[in-house]
């Protein structure tokens, strides 16, 4: 962090980037992954790839995908929750 308290503005970008990517104890998941299904892209994940790497998934694919990490997060969550 800068040590001038007038520039938070500039740092905020990279304070959301980094809480986007960090697992939360509660539901052992990216808080992005958990909303979108994917993870938000860094600078390594615009490098081009060949067309043959890619990957096409269909809609309904990934919407059974979400539904599984949505499960799993409320289990993870109830779990947390029952222990308190």
């Amino acid at each position: 962090m800068s040590k001038n308290l007038k520039e938070w503005d500039l740092q905020l970008p990279h304070a959301k980037l980094a809480y986007n990517q960090a697992p939360t104890y509660a539901t052992s998941h990216f808080p992005y992954e958990a909303y979108y299904r994917v993870n938000p892209l860094t600078p390594i994940n615009i490098f081009p790839f060949s067309i043959e790497n890619r990957v096409s998934f269909k809609a309904y694919e990934i919407a059974k995908e979400m539904k599984k990490v949505h499960e799993q997060i409320r289990i993870q969550i109830e779990k947390v929750n029952a222990s308190y």
